[in-house]
């Protein structure tokens, strides 16, 4: 018997640009500097969130194997869902809790 998962396994369009305009949302209000398509090596887009002066990443949302998921500055996962709607209830609390990445704060 084989699972066939309903739904995208990476972000779609339609996701980035849900994401992106709740990003750009917290930009608005200077809760961040900036909010960006990022594209990794294996060519899966990120939703990039920088702190208010634009100097480090808060938070970066993705999607993989039909998972949503937000990633902190250190790239650990700090929230994990199938569901969009989740992952943007728990964007103000990964912007509340962000930090410099660990190898920043020992530069």
């Amino acid at each position: 018997m084989s699972v066939v998962p309903i739904g995208h396994a990476s972000l779609t369009q339609a996701d980035i640009n849900v994401l992106t305009t709740e990003g750009n949302g917290y930009v608005s209000d200077g809760i961040c500097g900036a909010c960006c398509v990022v594209e990794l090596e294996d060519s899966e887009p990120l939703i990039a969130l920088t702190d208010p002066e634009d100097e480090y990443l808060c938070c970066a949302i993705g999607k993989m194997s039909g998972w949503y998921y937000v990633l902190d500055a250190d790239w650990n996962v700090t929230e994990k869902s199938k569901f969009l709607g989740d992952i943007l209830e728990a964007l103000p609390a990964a912007l509340a809790e962000a930090h410099p990445p660990a190898a920043q704060c020992l530069a």
